[in-house]
């Protein structure tokens, strides 16, 4: 079963002949990463019912593909069977106040001081002489044993209290701390760097709470030390974000105690495979994706996604292909009276780019595919994930004119 949030038709696609995952074809530089070249059949074209489901009966490895808007389109590889599938964003239901909870700290003396207030949901300015906070909070974020932080905003050097493992009750409250702590300086050791031309770092106390950050400029540098004052707290977000010499970004991360001040960075077992920039092959429609392990790990990721745009004379076309790691994806053939033309005929341009995924939340793509949306959005880019170390790695992007790919 597939269901849309608000998708109109649907096209379920399968390998004409055996199942693409047992006729792959095999990388031989990664061979764990597959690249499926059998030739692929319609077999069911409908449009989803009042609900936004739609069923059909496909071999495993099929695809389907969904118009999830007006020149939008979606498509879900590796189908596996009894696969019941969410394509696109749900729509979310109004969130439902479930109360408000009180937040209470001992002014610091002797100074007329304003503070900032970052809670498990929200942050909160308090002006001088406020010493407590009144949030609301609703059932879109209501976690259990929350961490609350309270920092000086001016008039001194930044001292904070913090209180972790706080329940969220309606007319509840907590009282933090009344010991004032400074500051500490946090060290983020880069080693193994292998072509890297930028670093951007930011420390996060609690997780979404007050952040600091810098950047640094590491071309030709196999190691740097690189310092940031940030309030301590029971947990930190560490975020990297690197950009090689030769194209494309990586993002790693990191949930760390808030109270250390030093952290490991070997670019050599922490970053991802580099995407180098996509090509599209045209007459085999496959977008070939080649993964460059040149001082990184050689680590599978768990979701991949290919996006596509080109413009057709009735608008601009969108295409995302979401799948597991792969050196290629193959193109899905759609029926003609749906009006895609892909390849692009001479004259238009089509922007090819991918990006790679990874979380220790997943078990690799069979946990993520059957509701895509939400993978990368609770747990990939969303604050307060379940998982400790988070990656991605994007491709710069390949643009081409004509059907021959140059």
């Amino acid at each position: 079963m597939v269901h849309t949030a608000t998708g109109l038709v649907r096209r379920t696609e399968a390998p004409s002949a055996s199942p693409c995952s047992t006729t792959a074809t095999w990388d031989s530089s990664s061979p764990e990463r597959r690249s499926c070249s059998s030739i692929r059949t319609v077999v069911e074209s409908t449009t989803a019912d009042g609900n936004g489901q739609a069923r059909a009966d496909v071999l495993p490895g099929a695809s389907v593909t969904a118009f999830t808007g007006p020149h939008r389109l979606t498509t879900t590889l590796g189908l596996a069977p009894g696969d019941d599938l969410i394509i696109g964003n749900a729509p979310t239901p109004p969130a439902t106040q479930l109360g408000s909870f009180t937040i209470r700290w001992e002014p610091l003396g002797g100074h007329p001081l304003n503070y900032e207030v970052y809670g498990p949901c929200e942050f909160s300015p308090a002006p001088a002489g406020q010493s407590s906070v009144t949030v609301d909070f609703t059932n879109a974020c209501h976690p259990d044993g929350g961490e609350v932080l309270v920092t000086t905003a001016d008039g001194i050097a930044r001292v904070s209290t913090e209180l972790a493992g706080i329940r969220l009750v309606d007319g509840g409250s907590a009282t933090l701390p009344a010991t004032w702590i400074p500051n500490l300086t946090f060290t983020a050791s880069y080693t193994n760097l292998t072509a890297i031309r930028h670093i951007e770092l930011e420390r996060r106390v609690p997780d979404d709470g007050y952040s600091s950050t810098l950047q640094r400029d590491v071309t030709g540098l196999a190691a740097i030390d690189v310092d940031l004052d940030g309030p301590p707290g029971a947990t930190s977000r560490i975020e990297t974000t690197i950009m090689s010499d030769t194209g494309g970004t990586q993002y790693v991360r990191q949930l760390v105690p808030g109270n250390v001040a030093a952290s490991p960075f070997d670019a050599s077992e922490l970053l991802l495979p580099w995407l180098a920039t996509p090509t599209v092959d045209a007459a085999a429609r496959r977008v070939e994706l080649p993964h460059v392990a040149v001082g990184t790990s050689q680590a599978i990721g768990d979701l991949l996604e290919v996006n596509l745009a080109w413009p057709q004379d009735d608008g601009i076309y969108q295409w995302r292909l979401f799948g597991p790691d792969t050196a290629a994806v193959e193109i899905p053939v759609l029926p003609a009276a749906l009006g895609v033309t892909l390849p692009p005929t001479p004259g238009n341009r089509l922007i090819a780019y991918a990006t790679l995924y990874e979380a220790d939340a997943f078990a690799g793509y069979d946990d993520v595919r059957g509701n895509i949306h939400v993978a990368i959005v609770k747990t990939i880019v969303g604050p307060r994930s379940p998982a400790q170390t988070i990656r991605w790695v994007a491709s710069d992007p390949f643009v081409f004119s004509g059907v021959d790919g140059r």
